[in-house]
């Protein structure tokens, strides 16, 4: 907690002890929330399944990637809720407010393979008739061929992977413990098993050069072979908190203005002040239309019956991947300009034939 003293000096009382026994903490006070106003409008951080809740099985995460500051906030220490527990708290989402989706907005979710089964079973067990999605990536390393399937029939539909990068040299200097042959391993697996899978790449990282990107590079088109569903290429951003922040603001590369907390609102690349040395945030910009356009018309070249089903999907008013998601959003906003464009050309010929 920070606060100001009497001298209007700033105090903190620094970091609480943390509670190590998660099952002990009470549910999230939801009552006290108008909680239907965004199931009604399926308000998901991940796509549209229904009426969806958020909800968090663990905290921490025991990696330390430069890019992340969950290693200053919550430190490497992971702790985990029992995973019938979880179940129990589903289940009652389920009868208080007729959810149909559940999103894990945990920084690793799935770590072991035994939590995933044992949640599984009791999800099986329950027989609770909800989607389980995994918005925010998760670890490879435990998913294999049995626990994917093993999810899959607990309801888990949309899996999220974050390798972040297709360089060794990349992954090294970011501290991502990541495997990249484990992780293809893991996403056939998932494919088999019937999930919709996602990856999120992160480039432009200041330290990156040509040789990375363009591994980089190579290493989504290979994913798109493998058949991942959709890809999210994201310009990096240093967070407050994380490794690679704190030594870009030490180097003096970060300026705290209006300008950097704005941008830090946006994900678009060309709203954002390049931070790397050689591209700027419109060549940054450029490179990450270049990878999402390759890997897509990979993708779709690859398995053209996948660009119908989307388009199915659409236009019935469906999402099941994150390329639904997005074209449902375009449609929509289309839509709405036009009925927009239609409604104040009508008001205007109504004020002037009055």
């Amino acid at each position: 907690v920070a606060h100001r003293d009497e001298q209007g000096r700033v105090v903190t009382t620094g970091p609480g002890e943390r509670i190590a026994d998660l099952d002990a903490l009470p549910e999230p006070a939801w009552d006290l929330f108008p909680v239907d106003a965004y199931l009604d409008r399926h308000q998901s951080g991940g796509v549209d399944r229904g009426r969806s809740m958020p909800l968090l099985t663990s905290r921490g995460c025991p990696y330390k990637c430069s890019f992340c500051s969950s290693p200053q906030m919550w430190t490497t220490r992971y702790l985990r809720r029992d995973p019938a527990r979880v179940v129990d708290e589903i289940a009652r989402y389920v009868e208080r407010y007729s959810i149909s989706n559940v999103d894990l907005n945990d920084l690793t979710a799935m770590l072991t393979k035994d939590w995933m089964i044992d949640f599984s079973r009791a999800m099986i067990d329950r027989g609770l008739e909800v989607s389980v999605q995994l918005p925010s990536g998760t670890r490879s390393e435990a998913v294999d061929a049995e626990t994917a399937r093993w999810l899959h029939r607990a309801g888990v539909r949309n899996f999220c992977y974050a390798p972040e990068s297709g360089s060794a040299a990349t992954l090294e200097r970011i501290h991502k413990k990541v495997k990249l042959p484990r992780l293809r391993a893991s996403l056939q697996a998932a494919i088999e098993a019937g999930l919709t899978t996602h990856a999120s790449i992160i480039i432009g990282f200041p330290h990156e050069g040509t040789e990375e990107l363009l591994e980089t590079y190579r290493f989504v088109l290979q994913l798109a072979l493998d058949g991942l569903d959709t890809v999210a290429v994201m310009v990096f951003a240093p967070y407050p908190g994380s490794e690679e922040y704190d030594r870009l603001r030490e180097q003096g590369k970060i300026i705290h203005d209006e300008r950097y907390f704005y941008s830090s609102l946006l994900r678009s690349a060309g709203a954002t002040r390049s931070i790397h040395p050689r591209w700027s945030a419109s060549e940054l910009a450029a490179l990450q239309l270049a990878f999402l356009l390759s890997f897509y018309g990979l993708a779709y070249a690859r398995r053209p019956g996948r660009l119908a089903q989307v388009g199915r999907r659409v236009l019935a008013g469906r999402q099941e991947s994150v390329m639904d998601q997005f074209l449902s959003t375009k449609l929509a906003q289309i839509m709405g300009g036009v009925m927009g464009g239609v409604m104040g050309g009508v008001m205007g010929r109504t004020e002037a034939a009055g």
